[in-house]
């Protein structure tokens, strides 16, 4: 039965082709190479990919392009702003990203609203729940003791794709 990580961020180190926005409390780098190193010696198969949000803020494309270079192990999840009045167009184009498994809002970032009748949040909600790629969490928790899912709750939007046979493919 395969392992999983349901929660883990390679970012690259600071340079100016993708620069950070915020330094992350930890290693200077986690690549994608290191990272697959370290799941391969703690013998996990793979892992949710969450796009570094203290870095990288609402791009995605170094997670993206570490998920392009490892399809086999990893899956995708990235943040998304509810604040956007296009986040539906977002989540909408991302739902078509190889890969791509769940959107993540962090409502404890400054200046978001945490208000339930907040329109981008609804926003958000609406459009990944159209799109498959928002769980609740009971039934993400029903299947990690299916799967023996290393379970984060950060990672409840993804659980989805972690079905019978290990696949990380397009979802259905």
């Amino acid at each position: 039965m395969p392992i999983i990580d349901a929660q883990l961020h390679a970012y690259e180190r600071d340079h100016p082709g993708r620069p950070w926005h915020a330094v992350l409390t930890g290693p200077p780098e986690a690549t994608g190479d290191q990272t697959v190193a370290v799941l391969d010696k703690a013998g996990v198969d793979g892992a949710i990919l969450v796009s570094a949000f203290t870095m990288y803020r609402y791009d995605p494309s170094y997670a993206i392009t570490v998920r392009n270079r490892y399809p086999d192990r990893f899956a995708l999840v990235r943040p998304v702003d509810p604040a956007d009045p296009a986040v539906a167009d977002v989540i909408a184009e991302w739902r078509r990203t190889p890969g791509a498994v769940g959107v993540r809002m962090l409502l404890v970032r400054s200046g978001l609203a945490t208000d339930a009748a907040d329109p981008g949040l609804n926003r958000v909600l609406k459009e990944g729940a159209r799109l498959a790629l928002l769980q609740g969490l009971d039934r993400a928790r029903s299947k990690t003791r299916r799967r023996r899912l290393l379970w984060d709750e950060g990672a409840a939007s993804a659980a989805r794709d972690l079905r019978a046979g290990y696949e990380f493919g397009a979802l259905t």
